[in-house]
């Protein structure tokens, strides 16, 4: 995956719409952003939202005593076009959201606990009491268990 920055974002397109290749991209993703935690200061906490109806996946570290959105740095975005244009093709439906999310939600879940990203996450929270914020369009839909 290619990384190109804009602003405060950096962004990386998946191609392809094999869940293989969603799953690669996703480990891939959390080596980037624990990349950028590991040089960060002030954190406490990694945020990972989800952007369905535009097929965008943002990950940033902030403290957990801030709204979420308060980054300590840059953004990494994972943008899947696949994802942006299914939902926009349905019209925009519960349905369409709901179909999508079922596609993407167990790939990031099972990315969270890949032996790669929970060695990095077990690096980050030693000394600290490391949170994971599951967001959807900016809301805090879960508190995943960091699994070291």
């Amino acid at each position: 995956m290619e990384w190109t920055r804009c602003t405060n974002m950096e962004t990386a397109r998946v191609e392809g719409t094999a869940p293989a290749v969603w799953s690669a991209a996703l480990v891939a993703w959390w080596q980037v952003l624990c990349d950028h935690a590991e040089s960060a200061s002030g954190w406490d906490t990694i945020v990972f939202d989800v952007w369905l109806e535009t097929g965008r996946l943002i990950g940033h570290v902030q403290r957990a005593d801030q709204a979420i959105g308060v980054d300590r740095g840059a953004r990494f975005c994972l943008l899947f076009p696949e994802i942006a244009a299914a939902i926009h093709q349905a019209g925009f439906t519960d349905a369409s959201l709901s179909e999508q999310d079922a596609r993407l939600a167990p790939l990031l879940d099972a990315s969270i606990r890949h032996e790669a990203t929970r060695a990095r996450l077990k690096r980050l929270s030693a000394g600290r009491a490391l949170q994971l914020w599951w967001c959807e369009n900016g809301s805090l839909v879960a508190m995943p268990t960091v699994p070291v």
